[in-house]
């Protein structure tokens, strides 16, 4: 879907983005107004130098509960896993990254098994923890490409959390006593 030349507020936000300077993309401000001037600045067009022009140099993992994230990157730590149990974890980047790049979900542990995220999220994933665990945590890591080339990884150590004491077992008898 082109983009129609006289959309000048599209170009303002990409200004505003360029005067932060912290990027050093005028070239790309540059792009967008030639290709905005023949009428081919397109929605992909945009996306692909922007890419380029803010590419991703951070990755870091969180830890989800529900659909909430337990920690956001400037406050960890991470909760944990109980053995014999599963948790969600997500991603989070500071930039683009390459296109059509997938992660790269990965431990060190023999312990740790992974399976697709249940609601099909590609940023998240779903770690299942074996009930034999006895370490204290376990290293999760995550790699996903930047837009520029270079590949980005953050590893975090789990801990392992343990299992809440099983609830007492039902009454099977009741007994009468006299108090007074």
């Amino acid at each position: 879907m082109a983009i129609p030349v006289g959309d000048k507020e599209l170009l303002k936000l990409v200004q505003e983005l360029i005067d932060l300077d912290k990027f050093n993309t005028r070239s790309y401000l540059h792009d967008l107004k030639e290709l905005a001037k023949r009428s081919e600045l397109t929605n992909e067009k945009i996306l692909a130098i922007l890419r380029l022009a803010f590419p991703a140099r951070r990755v870091w993992i969180v830890q989800l509960e529900g659909d909430l994230a337990m920690t956001m990157p400037a406050v960890p730590p991470i909760k944990g896993t109980v053995p014999g149990s599963s948790s969600i974890f997500q991603y989070f980047v500071d930039g683009a990254i390459q296109a059509g790049a997938l992660p790269s979900w990965s431990s060190a542990d023999a312990n740790v098994t992974f399976v697709p995220s249940p609601d099909g999220d590609l940023t998240k994933i779903q770690v299942n923890l074996a009930a034999a665990e006895t370490g204290a945590a376990y290293p999760l890591s995550v790699s996903i490409v930047s837009s520029s080339g270079s590949t980005l990884t953050d590893t975090e150590q789990v801990p392992v959390i343990p299992a809440p004491p099983p609830p007492p077992p039902p009454a099977t008898a009741v007994a009468i006593g006299q108090i007074s």
